[in-house]
C-alpha cells in the first residue's frame, strides 16, 4: 500500500453522501484492486485499509457495509472491488460530466451572470451618483462654470452665494455631494432668484445645515428685548397697566415693539 494520499472528487462525494473518510475507503479499494495480481480484487483486511487511512477495524467494517448498501464496491473472492457505478462517476468526474459537476457549473455560471449583472448595475449607479462630479473643483469650491441651474436662478450672484454655502457646509464638516446639490437646487428653483438667495444667506446665517423658507418673524435685539418684557410684565394698556407702563414714552416703545415683531 505504497500510495499516501486520497484525492476527494467533491462532486462524486456529494453525489453518492459520502463522509471524507467513506470516500476515502472506497477510493482506497478502488486503486487496490487495480493490479491483475490479485485478479483486480482488493484483497487488504478491514484492519489494513482502516489502519491505512486513521480509523479502527470497527469504522472501516460499519464503512464497507455502508459502501456495500450503496452499490459501490461487491464482494469478490476473499476481497472486494468497485463497481460499475463508482468508475462511471468518476470517469465523468474527470471529464467534468458528472451530474453534480454538471450542476455545478450550471450553478457558477448564474452566479457569474448574476456577478455581471450587479456589476452594471453598481456602475451605472456610480455614473448617476458621480454625473455632476465635475461641480466640484480641485481647489474643492463650486466649480461655477458646470453648476447646471434653472432659468430663474442662472445668475452669478446666486452661483457666487451658493459657493459660499459650499464652502460653508464644509466648514461645519456637513460636506455636499453632488445628489445634494442638485436636490437643493431643485428646491431653490421654486423660488423667485432673491428669495432663494436669501435662504441661503439665512442658513448661513444661523448655522443651519438645511435650507428653510425665510422666518418672517425677526431676532429681537438685547434692548428690544428688555422693552418686551416690560410689556408682558405692566402691560401696553393704561387701564390694564399696573405701575409705570403708565409712563406715555414707554408704552409707545413696547407697542411698537409689539407691533414689529408680534
Amino acid at each position: 500500500m505504497s500510495n499516501t494520499f486520497t484525492t476527494i472528487k467533491h462532486d462524486v462525494r456529494r453525489l453518492f453522501e459520502l463522509t471524507l473518510n467513506e470516500y476515502a475507503i472506497c477510493d482506497s479499494i478502488f486503486y487496490l484492486s487495480q493490479s491483475d495480481e490479485y485478479n483486480f480484487t482488493c484483497m487488504q483486511s478491514k484492519e489494513n485499509i482502516g489502519d491505512w487511512i486513521g480509523v479502527s477495524r470497527q469504522s472501516a467494517y460499519n464503512i464497507i457495509n455502508k459502501l456495500l448498501e450503496k452499490g459501490l464496491i461487491i464482494k469478490k473472492n476473499d476481497g472486494y472491488c468497485t463497481t460499475k457505478k463508482w468508475k462511471d462517476a468518476v470517469s465523468k468526474s474527470e471529464k467534468g460530466e458528472c451530474q453534480e459537476s454538471l450542476q455545478c457549473k450550471k450553478s457558477l455560471q448564474k452566479m457569474s451572470k448574476n456577478f455581471t449583472d450587479s456589476v452594471k448595475k453598481l456602475d451605472k449607479e456610480c455614473k448617476e451618483t458621480l454625473h455632476n462630479k465635475d461641480i466640484i473643483n480641485t481647489n474643492k469650491d463650486i466649480n461655477k462654470d458646470k453648476l447646471e441651474l434653472p432659468v430663474n436662478l442662472d445668475n452669478d450672484q446666486f452661483r457666487d452665494v451658493y459657493n459660499q454655502w459650499y464652502k460653508f457646509r464644509k466648514e461645519i464638516k456637513k460636506k455636499l455631494t453632488p445628489i445634494m446639490i442638485e436636490k437643493q437646487i431643485k428646491k431653490l428653483s421654486k423660488y423667485p432668484l432673491e428669495t432663494a438667495i436669501e435662504m441661503l444667506e439665512q442658513s448661513m446665517e444661523n448655522g443651519w445645515q438645511g435650507i428653510f423658507e425665510i422666518n418672517k418673524k425677526q431676532i429681537l435685539s438685547p434692548k428690544d428685548r428688555v422693552h418686551l418684557n416690560v410689556l408682558k410684565k405692566y402691560g401696553g394698556d393704561d387701564e390694564k397697566g399696573t405701575g409705570s407702563a403708565s409712563d406715555g414714552a414707554v408704552r409707545e416703545q413696547t407697542k411698537a415693539i409689539q407691533r414689529k415683531y408680534c
